[in-house]
C-alpha cells in the first residue's frame, strides 16, 4: 500500500510576550510504503520531509520562526534536537527515512535516519547546549525503537537515538538519548 500525506501551515498573530508579529511556516510531507497485511514481519518504509521556518536574525520587527504554540513535544519520539534547541521545534529542514517491521506478534522495531539542516544559520542563543557556531548543518540523527505490547492495556518502549553534530553547533560531541517508557491504559 502506498500512502502520501502533506501538511502545510502558515502562522499569523502576535507573540504574547512582546506583541511581535508571528509569521512562521511549516511543511510536513510523507510517502509511506506498507506491505500487504499477510506479509511476514509486515515491513513498512516512510520517507519524509519536514520544514519549520527559522527566525531571520536581521528582522527585528517580526518573528518568522515556526512557533509551536502549545506543542513543544518530541515530534518523532527522540528529544535530542529540541533539547539542543531549548525545547522548541523550529528552524529546521529534516530529510528522514524510517523503516518498521514486526519482530514478533506484539513486538516491533523501528529504525530511522534523519539529515538535519537549519533554516537560518546562527540564530540559537548561546545559552543553549553547545551554542550555535554559524554552520549550515545540524547533523545526522540515527534512532531505533522497540515497542512491546505486553497486554492490551500495557506497552513498553525501548528508545535510543544518537545525534552526530554538524557544523551548526560550537561543540561537535555526539549526543545520545536512551529511554524506557511504560504506558498503562485505564
Amino acid at each position: 500500500t502506498l500512502a502520501c500525506s502533506v501538511e502545510v501551515a502558515q502562522q499569523a498573530g502576535l507573540l504574547m510576550q512582546n506583541d511581535t508579529p508571528a509569521t512562521g511556516r511549516m511543511v510536513d510531507a510523507h510517502l509511506t510504503l506498507k506491505s500487504p497485511a499477510d506479509t511476514p514481519m509486515a515491513p513498512a518504509v516512510d520517507f519524509g520531509y519536514t520544514y519549520l521556518s527559522g527566525d531571520d536574525p536581521d528582522s527585528m520587527n517580526e518573528y518568522e520562526g515556526w512557533h509551536p504554540v502549545f506543542s513543544e513535544y518530541p515530534i518523532w519520539r527522540e528529544e535530542l534536537l529540541p533539547l539542543k534547541l531549548w525545547g522548541v521545534w523550529t528552524n529546521l529542514h529534516q530529510y528522514r527515512a524510517q523503516a518498521k517491521m514486526a519482530l514478533a506478534e506484539n513486538v516491533s522495531l523501528t529504525t530511522a535516519y534523519a539529515f538535519l539542516l537549519p533554516d537560518e544559520e546562527d540564530t540559537a542563543p548561546s545559552a543553549i547546549s553547545g551554542g550555535a557556531d554559524g554552520g549550515d548543518n545540524f547533523g545526522h540523527l540515527i534512532s531505533a525503537f522497540i515497542d512491546i505490547n505486553v497486554t492490551k492495556n500495557m506497552s513498553v518502549a525501548l528508545e535510543g537515538a544518537q545525534l552526530y553534530m554538524g557544523d551548526y553547533w560550537a561543540d561537535d560531541v555526539a549526543t545520545e538519548w536512551l529511554r524506557i517508557q511504560t504506558v498503562l491504559k485505564f
